[in-house]
């Protein structure tokens, strides 16, 4: 009996641990990560400055084999137009979905780093999106579906902004295909709560297969405002706690351009924002790369 109870607890034991090494666990996300800047400095200004017109970032979740994708993609420039330079948009292509996984893999769109981004913004079913990291009234999730991004933009273009961005790149001196950016942030009231500031590179213009609602396929289809690397942390670089009136940021990073990616036609994204219990940003930027 003494040997039948013992196998029993044995075999116990196995399945425990074979179900612990079994359960899918999510990737690591540091909210409190390195500073990866190049140039770090803060200061408090003597200047007052005007507050910036809000400008509102839409990331479109997107995938080379989703159908119904290039309707997000349509959605994002229709409201582009309709509100000229108060839009900025990235197409983020995460890991681990069959919707995302390249016609060609020579034109492979996905990110670790975009991965990571739609993992802490709790995902969803492709196509969807976030309207400024916002977790609108009425929404369990802070991504929404297409047909409410006209709503939710409007809502945040009639807010103001806290905190103007402004940046600049230049071409490194000596590394070749490399770039420094340079992201000045001031505020133009106090904030509230740990404040991050997250810089990005996008790249349009990019021609490759695109599954269309139809179901065929299209080899000539032209994807714009893809991630292609965030240059700061993912999650963001933390700028400080509660910033206060007149409170100035400077950093600089670099970004190495892969020999695929055209200079072009990328184009660098500079935004500030919440994290770990809220994303709201509270400003985003864009510029050319060149």
């Amino acid at each position: 009996m003494k040997s039948l109870l013992c196998i029993s607890i044995s075999f116990s034991i196995v399945i425990l641990l074979f179900c612990t090494a079994c359960e899918e666990e999510g990737p690591y996300i540091n909210f409190d990560p390195v500073d990866t800047s190049l140039f770090d400095t803060t200061f408090i200004s003597t200047t007052s400055v005007s507050p910036m017109v809000k400008k509102v970032l839409i990331e479109d979740f997107t995938g080379a084999r989703c159908p119904n994708c290039p309707n997000a993609a349509a959605k994002l420039t229709e409201i582009s137009i309709a509100n000229p330079g108060r839009i900025v948009g990235m197409a983020i292509h995460p890991k681990g979905i069959p919707f995302t996984v390249p016609h060609d893999q020579d034109a492979d769109y996905r990110t670790d780093d975009g991965t990571i981004v739609f993992s802490i913004l709790n995902e969803g079913p492709l196509p969807i999106g976030g309207i400024d990291r916002v977790l609108f009234a009425g929404e369990s999730n802070i991504l929404v579906r297409i047909d409410v991004w006209n709503s939710y933009v409007d809502q945040q273009l009639l807010i103001g902004s806290p905190v103007n961005i402004e940046l600049t790149s230049t071409a490194h001196k000596i590394e070749a295909n490399t770039y420094v950016i340079r992201a000045e942030v001031h505020y133009t009231i106090a904030v509230n709560d740990k404040n991050y500031l997250t810089i990005a590179l996008t790249e349009s213009d990019l021609i490759s297969p695109q599954t269309l609602p139809s179901s065929t396929v299209d080899s000539n289809y032209i994807h714009n405002h893809v991630l292609r690397d965030i240059i700061s942390n993912p999650v963001g670089n933390l700028l400080m706690d509660s910033p206060e009136l007149n409170r100035v940021f400077i950093k600089e990073f670099t970004v190495k351009l892969d020999d695929h990616w055209d200079p072009d036609n990328c184009s660098v994204v500079g935004f500030v924002h919440y994290s770990a219990s809220q994303f709201n940003v509270l400003q985003v930027e864009e510029i050319h790369l060149k």
